[in-house]
């Protein structure tokens, strides 16, 4: 097992953030969960100690140790001039952090459970479901991942919901923590969201020009004054023949929209297509995985905004459609 040293758990506020700190926090028991986001540690609006563990999230400008899964953020740490095998932690290019992180900690010496944690977050994190049957099947982890959810729970109320389960998984099976009688409420609540998000997404449902096929679905939420609460996933069961889905939204600060874009992205079923996080990089807007990524461009004004999101839609399309040649 590696060695470690840190007394805080820095971590994706996602289900992959959640097991990653799991793990961490099977080893160092007493430490903090503090949760970001990458554009906040990019920005440097979280602070992150030298005593800090990170998980899934871009490296910051110090920590104790540093375990992710995304090429991009790899990159990134090479064009710094920074050796990453210099950096005390772990990067691999698997389907989730926490895999990176159960691997690093050797599992012949973890509990058997954390196998079934590291394989639900490989599956959630890198939407790597075989169909919809697969996908809309209830399963420990999605339960939990539907909890966190939920919309009524503010980012305090999330926080603590989620550091509690991230104790409950580190200290027992996956399946235990998704019994938690809060877990099932919360599911239950997002599950009656999940139908006003399909209201809106069948509203909003688009596909370019040049898609005769229907290929692509695309989600335009740059509109709206702000960015409705979707997963965008659920195109699929509108759209169940689409290969992919790519939302675009305006970004918000400090609550303020702004003519910043936001663009999302996963396949659709079954899984093949390009390697989405290759062509995120390729247009050098963001990055994410084979099956799901993510990027943003900043614009000045509304006009450019306008004109970039056309070009840029435009551009994933056809990135799209060359790699199905």
């Amino acid at each position: 097992m590696g060695s470690l040293s840190f007394d805080r758990i820095v971590t994706h506020n996602d289900f992959d953030g959640m097991a990653s700190a799991a793990l961490l926090l099977y080893i160092k028991p007493g430490a903090e969960i503090l949760f970001s986001a990458p554009l906040k540690i990019q920005n440097n609006e979280t602070s992150v100690r030298a005593t800090d563990a990170v998980c899934d999230l871009p490296y910051p400008l110090r920590c104790a140790a540093w375990f992710d899964h995304h090429p991009g953020n790899l990159m990134e740490l090479k064009l710094r001039k920074i050796d990453p095998l210099t950096v005390p932690g772990s990067f691999a290019p698997e389907r989730s952090c926490a895999r990176v992180v159960y691997n690093f900690l050797e599992p012949g010496g973890l509990p058997e459970y954390f196998s079934s944690l590291a394989a639900a977050a490989d599956m959630i994190d890198s939407f790597a479901y075989e169909d919809v049957g697969d996908w809309r099947r209830p399963m420990p982890g999605k339960l939990i991942d539907r909890a966190v959810s939920a919309a009524e729970k503010g980012p305090g109320e999330r926080n603590a919901f989620m550091r509690r389960m991230i104790h409950l998984m580190s200290r027992g099976s996956l399946a235990d923590a998704a019994a938690d009688p809060e877990v099932s409420a919360l599911s239950g609540a997002y599950s009656l969201e999940e139908e006003r998000m399909l209201k809106i997404i069948a509203g909003k449902i688009s596909f370019l020009p040049e898609d005769a096929g229907e290929e692509m679905v695309i989600l335009d939420f740059t509109g709206f004054s702000r960015k409705p609460d979707v997963r965008k996933h659920l195109a699929l069961l509108k759209k169940p023949g689409a290969g992919a889905v790519l939302e675009v939204s305006c970004r918000h600060e400090a609550g303020v929209k702004t003519n910043n874009l936001l663009f999302s992205m996963c396949l659709g079923f079954p899984r093949k297509g390009p390697d989405l996080g290759g062509i995120m990089r390729a247009l050098n807007m963001g990055d994410g995985h084979s099956g799901a990524a993510a990027g943003r461009l900043n614009c000045s004004s509304k006009k450019e905004m306008l004109a970039r999101k056309a070009s840029v839609l435009k551009a994933i399309f056809r990135h799209w459609r060359d790699s199905q040649r």
